[in-house]
């Protein structure tokens, strides 16, 4: 072969370099694909486990301990009526009215709240459902016999009432066990792996390989081409930036929510659990000093009447101790407030998720499309060319 023909047939050879950058487009346009698709899986299944906690599962568990301490203040509520003779029951402008109303709210919110799907759990709910409805017809036939004036009948259905609310197999028992069900799951859902910081591997590692890759590729360019700057693979490492940073915001919001749960969370579960203590034992103190006055006007009185021990068991702290907190008002006011402020953390939560997965895949889909842009002028100059 002349050298003449040997020159045409190396000219029509494709050059190496040009092969090498057609794998590269290949390579790094796939890995941003990649790597959006794996930065999505992270930030959603991060802000899911984020949200069934602090809007669900954390807004159970505390509408479970506003309904406790709404029956703990009807149980007193009705006591104090039926011990001042009064008709303080009736009316929609009752406390007894409004603390039931709050607690047939409150169950409504546990079922719409909760994210236990034991059947257990269902069972539960529906237990409360039914002897909160038992609960209300005995304070009703103690208020009817009250205004019979039959006191003494009175105090019986009002102590059965009082006992069904409190008993083991009662409706406060069945209500923590509800909610303790539901404490088991937020506490899952707080040590799920989408909660730890070791999940950022999943989408770390390859977006750092990936950036690796566009600083060799753009230092391949740079040299056979002697040029200082390439727009595209600049651009495309920019949105590789953007696209980490912004997953990386799971981080952030595995952070919030341990502080919300570690912060307003205890706070109002705190409130709720020293309001229903202290309004449960003003309950008891009025049930008894209701049976002595009726013991005084009585010829007998059974034994365990005199010695307190025909009384339900109590609800958290002793009568004595129960005042040693803030009024039950006072304590009513900050749950209410904590409620209010921990729901608009957990919303805030996840307000911008939607924005930030679209950013993501905007990020991915930029930075493919700028890899492509930014090599192929560079494969088409050097598309013949010996390497």
């Amino acid at each position: 072969m002349t050298e003449a023909g040997l020159r045409r047939t190396v000219r029509a050879e494709p050059s190496t370099t040009a092969g090498t950058l057609r794998r590269l487009r290949v390579v790094l346009v796939g890995g941003c694909v990649l790597c959006g698709a794996l930065c999505v899986l992270a930030f959603t299944g991060a802000h899911r486990t984020v949200d069934l906690g602090l809007e669900r599962s954390a807004q159970a568990v505390l509408q479970a301990d506003a309904v406790a301490a709404a029956l703990a203040d009807a149980d007193r509520t009705a006591a104090e009526g039926i011990r001042s003779g009064t008709a303080a029951l009736g009316g929609n402008a009752g406390q007894y009215d409004n603390d039931i109303a709050a607690v047939h709210q409150g169950l409504e919110l546990i079922a719409e709240h909760r994210t236990s799907e034991d059947e257990e759990a269902e069972r539960k709910l529906e237990l409360v459902n039914g002897l909160v409805v038992s609960y209300t017809a005995q304070i009703q036939q103690a208020h009817a016999d009250l205004q019979q004036d039959h006191r003494s009948l009175s105090l019986v259905y009002l102590r059965n009432a009082s006992a069904l609310l409190h008993q083991d197999d009662g409706i406060l028992a069945n209500l923590s066990e509800l909610r303790g069900l539901e404490e088991r799951v937020l506490q899952r859902q707080r040590s799920s792996v989408w909660a730890a910081g070791a999940t950022s591997l999943l989408w770390l590692l390859p977006v750092v390989a990936l950036a690796a890759l566009l600083v060799r590729t753009d230092v391949l360019v740079r040299r056979r081409f002697r040029r200082r700057l390439n727009a595209g693979l600049l651009a495309a490492f920019a949105a590789l930036l953007v696209m980490a940073g912004t997953a990386a915001l799971s981080l952030l919001s595995n952070a919030q929510f341990d502080e919300a749960l570690d912060g307003p969370y205890a706070e109002v579960r705190t409130a709720g659990l020293r309001e229903a203590a202290n309004t449960d034992g003003d309950g008891r103190n009025e049930i008894a000093a209701l049976a002595r006055e009726l013991c005084g006007r009585a010829r007998d009185c059974a034994p365990e009447i005199l010695d307190g021990t025909f009384l339900p068991p109590s609800l958290g702290a002793p009568p004595s101790e129960a005042r040693a907190g803030d009024a039950p008002k006072a304590l009513r006011d900050a749950q209410r407030k904590g409620l209010e402020e921990f729901g608009r953390e957990s919303g805030a939560a996840g307000a911008a998720f939607g924005v930030r997965v679209a950013l993501i895949v905007a990020m991915a889909a930029l930075a493919s499309a700028a890899i492509a842009f930014g090599l192929r002028p560079r494969i088409n100059e050097y598309r013949f060319r010996r390497s």
